[in-house]
């Protein structure tokens, strides 16, 4: 039986979200002593970033070109 956490996974992932990379506070807080607000506010601030975001667009550009996939115009 599936527990609460694997169902919410299985629906994003079926609704096309990539779920297999998700980052949780205990992620911050095995490497600092922080409470879990703090954790979530490094989280937020982390992939709210835009050099972070610039970074994983680049990265699925060069996977899709090395897939030979044919970029869209707008793009």
């Amino acid at each position: 039986m599936l527990n609460k956490t694997e169902k919410a996974l299985n629906l994003l992932s079926d609704e096309g979200y990539y779920v297999k990379n998700l980052w949780q506070v205990d992620d911050v807080m095995i490497r600092w002593e922080c409470t879990r607000e703090q954790a979530l506010e490094i989280l937020d601030k982390t992939f709210d970033n835009e050099y972070v975001n610039e970074t994983i667009f680049d990265i699925i550009n060069i996977n899709a070109q090395e897939m030979n996939l044919t970029s869209k115009e707008n793009y």
